[in-house]
């Protein structure tokens, strides 16, 4: 039989009205004392007395909690709650799983089996209440981020078609102008091709004038160190007699001469001084 615990408790967590709690135990009088004190706070309760019943129920109407006893016959608790987990729409319901067995290898295996709680009778009642409140709570809160991860999911893919719908509408335009520039480049080439060649043909012929100006300059400074060493500039001025009948002989001949080529050049003809003309 239950112990039931007559003390008034406030609940840890506050206890989610109108959820819904499938209870499963072969025992009558336990089933009485667990749908009573649900029912009191608020709670839609269904009991059951067997496991084929209690899956059944589930997935007639899923509950948001499962109280479910381990030892009963026909089908025990730990199979129940192995067929609702191999069941899509009904693996994520909590079971608190709920014995008279307080060893610590059932409370292991309800564990592994994917149980969410343990309950040893006798009932602690406010210690039941406790840990349903809890595990409804969250439950609310996995049905909450479930609900925003799916709707981030939604915004994600309704951004991923907005991005390929603006790239599709914006590819044909941007084609098209990419087009038109390439059109306008060779417009703007074939128009100034010409005054790009006349340039040229500018920047060439002052190349060469400038390379000619070079050579000019060049054959004047010759032209100049040449006209230094004319023989007319050599004075014979007070020379010996037979020195200057030579120099005289030499520069009649250089006058009167029909030059080819370039005269060659006597370094020191032009500035020959002789000690005693002065």
């Amino acid at each position: 039989m239950c112990k039931a615990d007559t003390a008034m408790h406030e609940p840890l967590v506050p206890p989610d009205k109108g959820a819904s709690i499938l209870v499963v135990d072969d025992t009558p009088a336990n089933l009485q004392v667990l749908v009573g004190m649900l029912k009191e706070h608020g709670y839609r309760v269904r009991p059951v007395l067997d496991g084929p019943m209690a899956l059944r129920s589930a997935k007639a109407d899923v509950p948001d909690l499962i109280l479910l006893d381990i030892n009963m016959p026909d089908m025990n608790g730990f199979e129940v709650c192995e067929q609702l987990k191999a069941n899509p729409n009904l693996a994520d319901i909590p079971v608190i799983f709920i014995s008279g067995n307080n060893e610590t290898a059932d409370k292991v295996k309800a564990f592994s089996m994917g149980g969410v709680d343990y309950v040893t009778k006798p009932f602690q009642m406010a210690e039941v209440e406790a840990r349903v409140a809890t595990h409804l709570e969250l439950r609310r809160k996995r049905r909450e981020l479930q609900e925003s991860l799916d709707s981030l999911r939604r915004l994600e893919n309704l951004r991923d078609s907005l991005v390929h719908m603006v790239v599709h509408d914006l590819r044909s335009p941007l084609a098209a102008i990419s087009a038109s520039l390439e059109v306008i480049k060779w417009d703007a080439e074939e128009q100034h091709r010409p005054e790009v060649a006349q340039r040229t043909d500018q920047m060439d012929l002052l190349q060469s004038a400038g390379q000619e100006r070079q050579i000019v300059r060049k054959e004047a400074r010759c032209a100049a160190v040449a006209q230094r060493f004319d023989h007319r500039r050599i004075q014979t001025v007070r020379m010996p007699g037979h020195l200057r009948a030579e120099v005289q002989v030499v520069g009649n001949e250089q006058r009167h001469a029909t030059i080819e080529a370039p005269a060659p050049v006597e370094p020191l003809a032009a500035e020959i001084r002789f000690a005693g003309d002065v």
